[in-house]
């Protein structure tokens, strides 16, 4: 008796995307990583405020013909009164301000709206 074995390749595309998804299904929620993410950042601020830690560059100019200037930056504290107080005096208006954050609010209502009332998988099941 002979068998057929159906053996079925996978491409190293395929490969690729699962290795891809592995490690995606690792990662935490984009919650938890994007606040990790801010304190790392107020607190590599804190401390190279500490040292004082300044960057010079040269600054290319806006206008045709004009030379480049050079331009020193230092780190400023984002856990220093001042900064903590401007976050939370202006956060609403840096909030509502922000352009690309208005669309994403805007797609997340509609979509949860979508979801929430079964329009996609009734449109999913009428027309595919």
């Amino acid at each position: 008796m002979i068998s057929i074995e159906n053996k079925t390749k996978t491409s190293i595309l395929t490969k690729f995307i699962n290795i891809i998804e592995k490690g995606g299904n690792k990662l935490p929620h984009p919650f938890i990583l994007f606040t990790s993410l801010v304190i790392i950042t107020m607190i590599a601020s804190y401390i190279l405020s500490i040292f004082n830690l300044n960057v010079t560059y040269l600054s290319a100019s806006k206008v045709v013909g004009e030379s480049s200037k050079e331009v020193s930056v230092s780190v400023t504290n984002l856990l220093s009164e001042d900064n903590l107080k401007y976050l939370f005096v202006k956060f609403p208006d840096i909030f509502v301000s922000y352009v690309p954050l208005r669309l994403v609010l805007i797609m997340m209502i509609a979509s949860a709206f979508i979801q929430k009332t079964g329009f996609f998988e009734t449109f999913m099941k009428k027309y595919f």
